[in-house]
Parts: C-alpha cells; sequence; structure tokens
C-alpha cells in the first residue's frame, strides 16, 4: 500500500504472512513514512508548525481470531528523535466495538502515532512535545462508531509509571456546517 499527498507526505507499507500456525497466517509487515517539507499552514487562522520528518516500523501479527482477536508487536523508530516499541492485542466484536491493550516501551523523543489522522491539522516540536526520558506502561482503549458511522466516541486510559491519562473523544459527521 502507498500514500503520495499533495503536501508531501509519503507512506509505504508492505505485508506478509511468514508461516501458517494453527490455520492462521503468522504477518510480518514494514512501514514508511515520510514528510520531505514539513507544515507551515496558516489557512485556518492558527499556525500550524511541523518539521520534516521520516520514520519507520516492523510489526509481527496473529490474527488467531480473525477480526475479533489479534496478537502483534511493533517496534517503530522516529529518524534522529527516539523509538518505541509494544506488545498486545486488538480487536471487533461484532464490527461494533473496537478495543486495544498494549504494554509500550516508549524511548527518549519517541511519540506513538505521531503520522496520524490529525498530523496536518496539529503543531509539534520534538524539542517541547516529545518524551523527555525512557518511560514504559499500559494502554487500554475502547470504541465504537454508531447510526453507520454518523457518530464515534472512544476512551482511552494509560498508565506509565507514576502518570495516569484518561481521555476520552466524541465525534460526528457533518451537521449543518458543524463536524
Amino acid at each position: 500500500t502507498a500514500l503520495q499527498s499533495v503536501q508531501n507526505v509519503q507512506a509505504l507499507r508492505v505485508e506478509r504472512p511468514l508461516v501458517g500456525l494453527a490455520g492462521t497466517d503468522l504477518i510480518l509487515g514494514a512501514t514508511y513514512a515520510q514528510d520531505t517539507d514539513g507544515v507551515d499552514d496558516d489557512s485556518s487562522g492558527v499556525q500550524i508548525d511541523r518539521e520534516e520528518q521520516a520514520g519507520y516500523a516492523v510489526d509481527l501479527s496473529y490474527p488467531v481470531g480473525g477480526e475479533f482477536l489479534n496478537l502483534y508487536s511493533e517496534f517503530a523508530e522516529l529518524e534522529d528523535e527516539g523509538n518505541g516499541a509494544s506488545v498486545g492485542l486488538k480487536g471487533s466484536l461484532m464490527e461494533i466495538i473496537e478495543y486495544k491493550a498494549e504494554y509500550r516501551f516508549l524511548g527518549e523523543g519517541f511519540i506513538p502515532g505521531y503520522f496520524n489522522q490529525t498530523y496536518q491539522e496539529t503543531s509539534f516540536s520534538f524539542a517541547t512535545d516529545a518524551i523527555q526520558e525512557d518511560t514504559s506502561g499500559f494502554l487500554v482503549n475502547v470504541g465504537s462508531n454508531f447510526l453507520g458511522d454518523m457518530l464515534k466516541a472512544s476512551a482511552q486510559y494509560e498508565l506509565y509509571d507514576d502518570v495516569n491519562v484518561v481521555s476520552g473523544a466524541l465525534g460526528w459527521k457533518a451537521i449543518g456546517p458543524v463536524t
């Protein structure tokens, strides 16, 4: 799978079954993402800044229960910044509820999910916003879509050493001019 955006963000994802175990393939994946010119945008009335960045990841997954239960591990690195690793499980219950639970090691300077769905809309500085020391902990997330994906909701809990983070999100498709 490949991505090329008009904002000069490119990504490439390759997956390949390695070996069948108990009738299910163990899958090796690799991802590379790169923003060649960063983000410098004030079209929304708010200045958004990010430096150019590249990163890569390798992962191993074992979908023992199809969409219901997928065991995985992943290692990722943001070039010249930091790296992280995780091991966990994720899945979907009747295509209504999605869940994830993982143990994470986050190295100094690493940001999990750096190239995500809000990448172009949010500023980020590694000097002030990145993790300042190695840390590890747990993440648990559950979310759902309702009314044919018109409404989305999720909740997440993270525990790193002595830091507890609880967050939630609610979103909906356009209702008039509001999303």
